[in-house]
């Protein structure tokens, strides 16, 4: 379905031909969705080069629950979400951030509820949310060079509050991020099978303590979680933990194995403590073939 050029109020989509339906922009033509996107128990559905500018107070594009075989890809927005329910979900060549405004939400992937899912699909209560892939997605100038004071929010460039299993992250890049490049904290749902591979993680702001945070401090489950092959260079000499490392502080549930960090170049690793707790049980965190410019005890 191609789209005329212009500007586009709310919309909300639903349902399922069994086929896929793109929404594309017409040849030469530029669509923004300035009212915010909902996509709620939709199947099979493209976003081909649309763009999602700021005009919500929360989020551009909401992927509300209960959707399956979603893709959105070559455009460009602001801030985004991914409620329960939702399968094979896919951002492609994208761009997404941009914001500052006091109070913004930050994209990520968590629960309609404030500790868990409130929604149903086919009647029963929706399912964790599963197989989410991001690649070749550029996360960028999320409240860059602001604190968390003066953003009034959590100025990460990406978070996953819970109730996902099964989601990669890989050909990215990660950019000018006030206080993480990506906060991953359980406190929805547990989070499992996390893959972040082959990204670049450049410039954070000097509030941040850790850049990544892979850890159970919900306490609702994580596990199989892997960082491999990564270029991290936060270039925060004067941050709170300069360069701060990834925090691996995920104790695996039951059935599930310790986080695994191999194959990235670090501009600096971790503190001899934390690399003593994180790598010490309950985390038993696996770190192992890494390389860092400016060294570390954390082999």
């Amino acid at each position: 379905m191609q789209l005329a050029g212009g500007s586009y109020s709310n919309q909300s989509l639903s349902g399922d031909r069994g086929g896929d339906v793109t929404f594309r922009a017409a040849v030469g033509a530029t669509v923004n969705l300035t009212g915010r996107t909902m996509v709620q128990n939709a199947h099979h559905i493209v976003f081909d080069g649309l763009n999602f500018p700021r005009s919500d107070p929360n989020w551009e594009l909401q992927l509300d629950s209960c959707n399956d075989h979603v893709t959105i890809q070559n455009g460009t927005g602001r801030r985004f979400m991914i409620f329960e329910g939702n399968s094979n979900i896919t951002f492609s060549n994208e761009s997404w951030g941009g914001y500052s405004s006091y109070g913004d939400e930050d994209s990520g992937i968590g629960t309609t509820g404030a500790v868990g899912p409130t929604r149903r699909c086919s009647g029963v209560p929706a399912p964790l949310s599963r197989n989410i892939v991001f690649d070749h997605v550029t996360f960028h100038d999320v409240h860059w060079g602001q604190t968390i004071a003066q953003s009034g929010s959590h100025p990460d460039c990406f978070a996953i509050d819970g109730y996902v299993d099964g989601v990669t992250i890989r050909n990215s890049t990660f950019q000018r991020c006030a206080n993480s490049f990506i906060m991953i904290t359980p406190d929805q749902g547990p989070i499992y099978h996390l893959t972040i591979d082959h990204n670049t993680f450049v410039d954070l702001g000097n509030d941040s303590y850790y850049g990544v945070q892979l850890t159970d401090s919900g306490g609702l489950g994580c596990g199989d979680f892997v960082f491999s092959n990564n270029s991290y260079q936060p270039n925060d000499p004067n941050g709170n933990d300069p360069y701060g490392a990834p925090r691996t502080e995920c104790a695996p549930a039951l059935g599930h194995v310790p986080t695994q960090v191999f194959g990235n170049t670090f501009q600096q690793g971790p503190p001899s403590n934390a690399c003593a707790v994180w790598r010490a049980a309950p985390f038993l965190s696996n770190w192992h073939e890494n390389t860092f410019t400016l060294g570390s005890p954390c082999p």
